[in-house]
């Protein structure tokens, strides 16, 4: 494709992420994403929670909203 601009998949995650309001994201790094946090940390625009347990999101979301 002429003139089409080159993503990573991470960069195409992230931009789809953005154009859907999203701001924040939760995870535990590891050596599976240590390439996309490298990417999301080059955009932000979207912050990062490292929930240390799978619960966490959960839990964020409870202190967020009652």
């Amino acid at each position: 494709m002429a003139g089409a601009e080159e993503k990573t998949v991470g960069q195409f995650l992230l931009d789809c992420l953005m154009e859907e309001g999203i701001t924040d994201i939760f995870g535990i790094p590891g050596d599976y994403n240590f390439s996309l946090l490298d990417t999301l940390e080059n955009y932000g625009r979207i912050r990062f929670i490292n929930g240390r347990t799978s619960l966490m999101p959960d839990i964020q979301l409870m202190v967020m909203h009652g």
